[in-house]
């Protein structure tokens, strides 16, 4: 059985969007995203499609220049793990798949209301890091805010 590796990167972005997360949730980190090659050439997350424009959230593929800076947080995963995500990023593939606003507002008060293919950056990190045996998630993944991806994942280095 071969091994894969989930990177994880959790970053900032220097933007006022960004700037309004990080006011908003806390910490310095605003953003999540995930890879499967060492040089991060296809990051896939939820986030703007055009930076300038507020409301074009949705799933993407981005590239690591966006940020301004990263932490790399790399999960070793099966073959059985690596398919699960995969077949997931398929699915999100098939449609056009728009950032959650209405979780992303209600996540202020911990409150979880998923829809089933829109997600925000850190809620589909932590939809991705559910489909591993990697690491055990102790809440619903649409709660988590990047600086609590953050804090799980230093904890579990």
């Amino acid at each position: 059985m071969s091994s894969h590796k989930l990177h994880i990167l959790i970053s900032r972005t220097d933007t006022f969007v960004g700037a309004t997360i990080r006011r908003v949730l806390g910490g310095n980190l605003n953003h999540c995203s995930i890879a499967f090659d060492e040089d991060f050439s296809s990051l896939y997350s939820f986030s703007r499609l055009y930076q300038k424009f507020w409301f074009t959230g949705c799933f993407c593929c981005e590239t690591i220049d966006r940020y301004s800076s990263y932490e790399v947080f790399t999960l070793e995963i099966t073959d059985d793990d690596y398919n699960n995500i995969m077949s997931f990023i398929n699915e999100l593939k098939k449609g056009y798949r728009v950032y959650d606003y209405v979780g992303a507002f209600l996540l202020l008060f911990n409150i979880s209301m998923h829809f089933r293919y829109n997600f925000i950056c850190s809620t589909f990190v932590a939809k991705c890091i559910s489909l591993t045996n990697a690491i055990s998630l102790d809440k619903s993944c649409y709660l988590y805010r990047p600086m609590e991806l953050y804090n799980l994942l230093s904890n579990n280095k």
